[in-house]
């Protein structure tokens, strides 16, 4: 009796762990009848975690042709065609500027045009844009513009939630985006230097620019250009912000000690000529500014101070 027992347990337990095994064994069928076609913006970039790189315009009358993409993501065409419809999205922009602190603005109607919000991936294709054209020089440059397309059919084919929304956030590049020749000298307690390079001023808006610091890779700033004057210094990237950074107002104004020569305030080095200043007729910078690491209580700590001639090339 006892061995019949003995059995039957064996048996209902070598039964319990088969069903459990056929229940936990995954399904593995990649065919075309598994897996369904989806709709999706193959750049679409919202949400995310991370701000959108701003696609910056020549301001000029020349249109530039921005494409909206709709792609049909399966392992072939289809054979049939489908029609993509888009919306301009005004909620998705708000929830970027949400998200990110900011304050874009929809692109002004008149600086863009789109024939038809509605795009066809033809049978046997798998991919189709629609072209906005935009018009730089009929763009609002006193605001910081964008453009959101989001897809809400696709002839009934399911749309991708990751991949629906496309921003683009558009700036124009301002009248000081461009190379420039620097030449100046990086005061520094231990590895004073001349500076002798090429360098790139950016577009932030319409009157602000970012630029490298010194001949730090890595390291930049950003200013306001008012007329010749410049001013709202921001540290960018690994710089020192606050109180440890800033253009300065006089040669060196804490008298920190600068051992080797020579020393901020000898000339050519002298704040009156580097006197943070644009001058529009040469299209020249003439900057002064400062840092220290860490420990920075206003310009008179900066122990680095930087004299710099922007000269447009």
């Amino acid at each position: 009796m006892r061995k019949l027992i003995n059995i039957a347990v064996v048996a209902g337990i070598s039964s319990v762990l088969f069903t459990s095994c056929l229940k936990d064994t995954p399904i593995n069928d990649y065919s075309d009848n598994a897996i369904k076609p989806i709709v999706l913006v193959p750049n679409g970039n919202f949400p995310r975690t991370t701000s959108v790189t701003p696609l910056a315009l020549d301001n000029t009358a020349t249109p530039y042709e921005l494409r909206v993409y709709a792609r049909v993501s399966w392992s072939k065409p289809l054979d049939k065609s489908i029609d993509v419809t888009f919306k301009e999205d005004d909620a998705a922009i708000a929830a970027y500027n949400t998200t990110f602190g900011s304050n874009w603005v929809k692109l002004n109607s008149t600086a863009y045009s789109i024939p038809s919000l509605k795009v066809t991936i033809p049978a046997g294709q798998q991919e189709a844009y629609i072209p906005v054209q935009i018009i730089p020089n009929k763009v609002d440059g006193n605001v910081n513009n964008i453009l959101a397309f989001t897809i809400t059919d696709a002839s009934g084919e399911v749309v991708s939630t990751n991949y629906q929304t496309v921003l683009t956030p558009i700036l124009l590049k301002n009248i000081y985006e461009d190379d420039y020749q620097v030449t100046g000298y990086f005061h520094h307690p231990s590895g004073p230097r001349p500076i002798n390079a090429t360098k790139y001023f950016a577009t932030v808006s319409p009157v602000r620019v970012e630029g490298q610091l010194g001949d730090l890779a890595g390291w930049g700033f950003r200013i306001t250009v008012t007329g010749t004057a410049l001013s709202d210094w921001e540290g960018v990237g690994a710089t020192p912000t606050g109180a440890n950074s800033g253009l300065m107002t006089a040669d060196n104004p804490g008298a920190q000690p600068f051992p080797i020569p020579p020393a901020p305030g000898t000339a050519p080095w002298l704040h009156s000529t580097y006197n943070n200043s644009y001058d529009p007729a040469t299209k020249t910078f003439w900057l002064h500014y400062g840092y220290v690491s860490a420990g920075g209580s206003g310009q008179n700590s900066w122990t680095r101070q930087i004299y710099e001639k922007w000269v447009r090339l």
